[in-house]
């Protein structure tokens, strides 16, 4: 099973979740997700954020 949403969908999560719970534990795949991460603003830095552009200590919880 491959679930891949955007930001334009609404995904039930208790259908989800029974779906899931029902199928056998062998072959599922997880990713990473970030949480916390700080916003780097070391000029010079490949990925340098300035605060007039995210104004934010940290990123939001993402998957990588």
């Amino acid at each position: 099973m491959l679930i891949k949403a955007d930001d334009d969908i609404y995904l039930r999560p208790e259908p989800l979740i029974r779906m899931v719970r029902q199928r056998p534990a062998v072959g599922y795949l997880w990713g990473f997700i970030d949480y916390i991460s700080p916003v780097p603003r070391e000029e010079g830095h490949n990925f340098h954020n300035t605060w007039e552009i995210y104004p934010y200590e940290t990123f939001p919880t993402y998957p990588r």
